[in-house]
């Protein structure tokens, strides 16, 4: 179903796999603790606010809810740039986040994320499996305003195995102290990071996965 929904809405999506049973990646537990509404998994949660493991089958709810917050509007952009180090594995990646002019300042949390494609290799339908994400930085800015987050990061093995199946998502997320909050903006840079996209927020099956949606 995940790669139903990425061949339906392309590029407008991008999708961040918390898997909690094969990857053992410590973070992927926090996240899931972020939402005091988490039963336990699968289950899918859209934009960091629509908890959309609802309906029979349950996964009948997905596409209108992704069409849903697909078509709300945002007012923050990222645009991401990566540099390599001195060795293959290190990779200084900067998220350039602003507010457009005519828009709303606010506080937003900046998330920088590694994930890897096909990752875990079980279950087979696995997207966008998270491999590192790097400390968060809370920023606030007004309209018109942009600002920096720089991280390094370094690959391990698993990825550099898979280094084809390598991207970055960072996104913008209000800076509550639990979900649900709002996913205002996300970006996701394919290797060999040359281009990006513009996403949001959200969770799917299987595990546990944790979906960006892109707005207009």
């Amino acid at each position: 179903m995940a790669s139903n929904l990425v061949d339906t809405f392309g590029s407008s999506i991008a999708v961040l796999g918390l898997h909690l049973d094969s990857s053992g990646i410590p973070w992927n537990f926090t996240r899931v603790n972020y939402y005091p509404f988490f039963a336990g998994t699968p289950t899918w949660l859209i934009d960091g606010m629509i908890d959309s493991w609802s309906g029979s089958p349950p996964w009948n709810a997905w596409e209108p809810d992704t069409s849903t917050r697909v078509a709300v509007p945002t007012d923050v952009t990222i645009t991401l740039s990566g540099q390599a180090g001195s060795v293959p594995e290190d990779w200084t990646i900067t998220a350039a986040v602003c507010i457009e002019a005519g828009g709303t300042g606010k506080s937003m949390r900046i998330y920088l994320a590694e994930v890897l494609d096909d990752y875990p290799a079980s279950p087979v339908f696995t997207r966008n499996g998270i491999r590192q994400v790097a400390p968060t930085e809370d920023i606030v800015l007004a309209s018109g305003a942009c600002t920096d987050v720089t991280r390094a990061l370094t690959f391990d093995a698993a990825t550099m195995a898979q280094i084809d199946d390598v991207s970055i998502i960072a996104w913008a997320q209000d800076d509550l102290p639990s979900g649900p909050a709002e996913v205002f903006q996300a970006t996701q840079m394919h290797w060999p990071f040359w281009t990006e996209g513009i996403f949001e927020d959200g969770f799917e099956s299987g595990t546990t996965d944790e979906w960006t949606l892109a707005v207009p």
